[in-house]
């Protein structure tokens, strides 16, 4: 019985050391929720529920330095006045990519809605970014045009 236990026990040791280095799960570790993937995915959340809540200031301080050069605040307020009830709903994060520790990009899939339109379902590859520490959404090609049209 006791060669018993001390062979469990020596397996036990084996796998402690050998688990980490072998990594069974083959690929990146999963995710515990602290790595880069929760904050990135918060603030397009974030962002989603601003516009939501008709806090287009807030929404819009949520957008790169470079975004925020393309499309001013006016612009961007523009398009949801023109929409009222204009909404975010449902929307959800499905897969994020982590480029570098200063850049990733998230597959979102995502219904818009407004007073004056149907509903429409998208799924977009939405870029963020960190500046500064934070991370910040970078406007697509498509929302910068729309943008645009709405001054």
């Amino acid at each position: 019985m006791k060669t018993l236990r001390g062979l469990i026990t020596a397996i036990g040791v084996v796998l402690a050391i050998l688990v980490p280095i072998w990594r069974p799960w083959a690929g990146d570790p999963p995710s515990d929720g602290k790595g880069p993937e929760q904050a990135i995915k918060a603030v397009l959340y974030q962002q989603y529920r601003h516009i939501n809540q008709g806090d287009y200031d807030d929404a819009y301080a949520l957008f790169a330095d470079r975004s925020q050069k393309s499309v001013s605040l006016e612009q961007y307020t523009a398009f949801f006045e023109a929409r009222p009830g204009y909404a975010v709903d449902p929307y959800k994060i499905t897969h994020v990519d982590v480029q570098s520790e200063d850049a990733a990009t998230v597959e979102v899939v995502f219904t818009a809605d407004s007073a004056v339109a149907k509903p429409e379902k998208f799924v977009r590859d939405q870029q963020i970014v960190r500046e500064d520490g934070q991370w910040r959404v970078v406007m697509r090609d498509e929302q910068i045009e729309i943008f645009h049209a709405a001054d």
